[in-house]
């Protein structure tokens, strides 16, 4: 599939079953595996749809995920010091768990127990890594 812009993307609806959608900087969007991430830095966020991804620190520090089913979520390139902001809209009409994992030499510590995200609701991670922990919170249930 060629480069799409975002007036462009009504014809994406729905996402091809397997398939990744980046949103970039300008617009630009593409198709890849689930597995890679969208190579972007800046204030804006990086979209992600599929089931499991890997959020890659280096990329951006907020993503965004529309999505009706579960999702698996593993961290990379995570440096101290460092805030990820993470936001997952469940777009389908029952509720869908957002399982998180650290990256290798870090534990994830949660200020609660992560919830599910409620049928047509929204969920907003915070998670910020101080030395070996990454510390992780969660406001849940926004309106779509």
């Amino acid at each position: 599939m060629a480069n799409k812009k975002i007036s462009q993307l009504t014809t994406l609806n729905p996402v091809p079953s397997g398939a990744f959608l980046a949103v970039v900087d300008g617009g630009v969007t593409y198709k890849a595996a689930a597995s890679r991430v969208s190579h972007y830095s800046g204030s804006k966020a990086a979209t992600i749809v599929g089931g499991a991804t890997t959020l890659d620190w280096n990329d951006s520090n907020v993503y965004y995920a529309p999505t009706a089913v579960s999702l698996v979520t593993t961290f990379s390139n995570v440096s101290d010091g460092q805030t990820l902001k993470y936001y997952v809209e469940n777009t389908s009409g029952g509720s869908i768990n957002s399982t998180f994992v650290a990256s290798a030499g870090t534990t994830l510590y949660w200020a609660v127990t992560p919830p599910t995200v409620a049928a047509s609701k929204t969920n907003f991670y915070t998670f910020t890594r101080i030395n070996a922990a990454v510390f992780a919170d969660v406001v849940t249930d926004y309106p779509l």
